[in-house]
């Protein structure tokens, strides 16, 4: 019995012990649980802060990104009506001066017109003049004068018709000029051909004028003394615009050529003269071929307005 009653205590014992074995274990695993738990809950509360701190800062830039688009949208908002006002402005100026440019034009024109009314006068009292003269020479004169006017109403006429009132079209001022030189000389054109071969030129009054009237007494001069009598040929006129910036002019017909000894640079009658002074004004490089009738070379420049 006392063998026995010693083996249950060993047993009691080693059952206590192992109980005490579990309860270590288990106040260890206890521990373990509660330090990892400790553990994430400073992790945790170092993330919370971590985001808290992120927050803050992100809310200040926030507040001051929201005060910068707010001065940018109050900026763009006065920016928007400065030019709302300056448009506004503008429109106005424009108006002006569409307005005023539309009334210069007008008094552009309505000079223009005067005068070529005013030339045109000057044409008609020296017609009516001539019709008083029974001198030859007197008549000639008057003639040439009234061409030379008359070449220079034609411009003003162009320039009053033209949608630009600064340039004259060459081609219809030449066309108009020689219809009216042949019409004052009475030359029909199955007798005398005139061959215009003009690009499109066009040239300011101050170059148009000088050039109307070298050609008309270049023209002048080939009808009265190339074709005398009933002598039948051609007038070519050619005028193109160079690479070079120059204007190229060649006048020329196949009738009679000039007499020796007479030049341009030596004149001898006011027709010659008056073609030297409009070379010289006209600053062009002249040439002047006598064979099969008579060729004018011309190269110049547009003058300045």
């Amino acid at each position: 019995k006392t063998l026995r009653e010693k083996e249950i205590l060993i047993k009691n014992n080693q059952i206590y012990k192992l109980y005490l074995q579990k309860d270590k274990s288990f106040k260890f695993i206890l521990f373990l649980l509660l330090l990892i738990l400790v553990m994430i809950a400073l992790f945790l509360y170092y993330i919370y802060n971590k985001k808290k701190k992120l927050n803050k800062i992100l809310g200040i830039a926030n507040d001051e990104l929201e005060d910068q688009v707010a001065l940018r949208t109050l900026e763009l908002v006065e920016t928007n009506e400065n030019l709302r006002n300056e448009i506004v402005v503008r429109r106005e100026t424009g108006k002006q001066l569409e307005s005023s440019l539309s009334e210069k034009d007008v008094m552009l024109k309505e000079i223009h017109h005067r005068v070529k009314n005013n030339l045109q006068i000057i044409t008609s009292i020296l017609n009516i003049q001539s019709r008083s003269s029974t001198n030859d020479e007197s008549l000639k004169m008057f003639t040439n004068m009234h061409n030379r006017v008359m070449s220079m109403s034609l411009v003003q006429e162009q320039l009053y018709l033209s949608d630009d009132l600064a340039v004259v079209d060459i081609n219809q001022y030449v066309r108009s000029l020689i219809i009216h030189i042949f019409s004052s000389y009475h030359i029909s054109h199955s007798r005398i051909t005139p061959v215009i071969n003009i690009k499109e030129i066009y040239l300011n009054i101050n170059t148009a004028i000088p050039c109307g009237l070298l050609i008309n007494e270049i023209v002048t001069n080939s009808i009265k003394h190339g074709f005398n009598g009933n002598k039948k040929g051609e007038i070519i006129i050619n005028m193109k615009e160079g690479k070079d910036n120059y204007f190229h002019l060649e006048i020329s017909n196949n009738g009679e050529g000039l007499p020796d000894g007479i030049d341009y640079k030596n004149p001898e009658s006011t027709g010659m003269e008056l073609i030297r002074i409009l070379i010289l004004q006209l600053s062009a490089d002249a040439d002047l071929v006598k064979e099969n009738g008579v060729l004018y070379k011309l190269k110049f420049k547009k003058l300045k307005n």
